[in-house]
């Protein structure tokens, strides 16, 4: 159990229990292209180069394109997060602390599922970057992004384009006429709790990250980097899905909770990744 509990054991309190304020997790689990259910402990995501279309005369065989498979290869990781909850301390709360902590920990893994794609995106080396240029995300650094989803024809008619970012530049967005305006846009972000997250706009579907422990959207010396992605240039491999286990554990006469998670992210096709940088 959490070693903290006796410092809410009183008489009487308020039976509702509040959680710490954390990120709920798994926003970009369908983002990418899936493989679940694998066995064994590396996943392989086959990539087809581009061909060109060839002519021949008619008395001339058929030419091959030759063309080539890759692959991207990611290693599964194993994740958990756990906690007891003790019998006796059990009688002296009056809230349920296994359903609060399964809650957390599921949090917890929620989370890590996010960076675990996070880190896929910053580790791609994509050389799409738009450069901070000492300004933040502003609407010429978004035209600028789709620019290159354009140019690399990650086609919108076959993926959907997903895009992530912090609060810093939501805040940005928020502050420009171009990005809120009706002129430019119908959908109402200031009627939206003045929140991107979830919301699909200007063709991308917009994730908004606040500070995580596990490291969130990067930043580094002040640079933030938000990351916009087709959503089958990134894979990510499931081998055990996540599933929250509650045991008794007569040896610490407790209940631990445990929740699981196999998995792990990787990049296929750095052509289809824009890091766009801000401060």
């Amino acid at each position: 159990m959490s070693i903290y509990v006796n410092d809410v054991a009183v008489t009487m309190f308020d039976p509702m229990p509040k959680q710490a304020y954390q990120e709920g997790g798994f926003k970009l689990k369908n983002s990418v292209r899936l493989k679940n259910n694998v066995t064994g402990s590396t996943v392989k995501f086959p990539k087809l180069a581009a061909g060109l279309a060839q002519q021949k005369a008619p008395q001339d065989d058929v030419s091959p394109l030759n063309l080539v498979w890759t692959d991207a290869t990611v290693i599964l990781q194993d994740w958990y997060a756990s906690e007891y909850s003790d019998i006796f301390a059990q009688r002296e709360i009056n809230f349920d602390e296994v359903r609060e902590l399964s809650e957390a920990l599921g949090y917890a893994i929620g989370r890590r599922s996010d960076q675990l794609i996070i880190n896929a995106l910053e580790n791609s080396s994509t050389s799409n970057t738009i450069a901070n240029a000492g300004v933040g995300f502003t609407y010429a650094k978004f035209l600028a992004m789709n620019k290159f989803m354009t140019d690399n024809s990650i086609r919108r008619d076959r993926t959907k384009l997903h895009i992530a970012i912090d609060g810093t530049a939501e805040q940005d967005i928020l502050n420009e006429t171009n990005f809120i305006s009706s002129d430019f846009t119908h959908k109402q972000i200031l009627d939206n709790g003045m929140s991107l997250d979830g919301m699909e706009m200007f063709g991308y579907v917009w994730h908004v990250f606040g500070d995580m422990v596990e490291g969130g959207v990067p930043v580094s010396g002040g640079t933030h980097s938000a990351y916009a992605w087709g959503q089958n240039a990134v894979g990510m491999g499931i081998g055990m899905d996540f599933s929250t286990e509650i045991n008794y554990m007569p040896i610490k006469t407790s209940f631990l909770v445990t929740s699981k998670y196999k998995a792990n992210a990787v990049a296929i096709d750095a052509k289809g990744i824009v890091q766009i940088d801000y401060v």
